[in-house]
């Protein structure tokens, strides 16, 4: 297999991206059954609430492992307010369920971002639970 890659070295937004994907190549998953508990984690995580949950992680899910500026997730909630108690949540039950580190990760700013092998299968969650 052979891959080419063009990048910017000056743009850190890039080369982060850049070095996410080699990364996830080089350092793949130890096993299938640490992926199928991660699965699991995830799946008890997202099932059974509404969309502004869901929304919230599939925003996150599909910029990873960018940053996500927290004016575009705002946008999914009534109020910034929401976002904070959505968090919470969000982040005590990946912990109860044994998750280790941030479901997604805030800056001081309140951007936001996810692992991108994690945001890889929230977004197979995502897509094999009923609509909301």
């Amino acid at each position: 297999m052979q891959i080419t890659m063009t990048l910017n070295p000056e743009d850190p937004t890039e080369l982060a991206s850049s070095i996410a994907f080699l990364q996830r190549l080089t350092n793949p998953t130890s096993g299938q059954d640490d992926v199928e508990v991660v699965r699991g984690r995830v799946r008890s995580l997202l099932r059974g609430y509404g969309s502004g949950r869901l929304n919230y992680v599939r925003l996150i899910a599909e910029r990873a492992p960018e940053r996500v500026p927290v004016d575009e997730v705002v946008a999914l909630f009534d109020s910034p307010k929401a976002i904070g108690g959505t968090h919470s949540s969000i982040e005590r039950s990946w912990r109860s369920s044994g998750g280790s580190g941030m479901f997604i990760e805030t800056d001081r700013h309140g951007d936001s971002r996810m692992d991108a092998n994690l945001a890889a299968i929230a977004l197979e969650v995502l897509a094999e639970l009923p609509p909301p």
